[in-house]
């Protein structure tokens, strides 16, 4: 009676392993866009935590209008510029 549960546990697991390699794709597929022309989701996660509050001496070289005091000020500004 324990080898049945067992025996599903793996079919299932093959089924899932095997209809995930339909869905692959390279990097490149997020620069080059897609046929159709519509735009990729991006998400882009900044951490906020209270580490990045420290003391920063820099000045962002792009004009931001960001302050420029802290470790994250820095981290916003190459956000701004990489997204420019």
């Amino acid at each position: 009676m324990k080898t049945l549960p067992l025996l599903l546990k793996w079919v299932a697991l093959v089924v899932l392993a095997l209809a995930s390699l339909g869905a692959r794709a390279d990097d490149i597929d997020i620069y080059q866009g897609t046929a159709g022309g519509a735009a990729p989701n991006i998400l882009i996660i900044v951490d906020n935590t209270s580490s990045n509050d420290a003391s920063y001496a820099s000045t962002c070289p792009a004009s931001y209008n960001l302050p420029n005091g802290t470790l994250l000020d820095m981290v916003y500004c190459a956000v701004y510029g990489a997204l420019e």
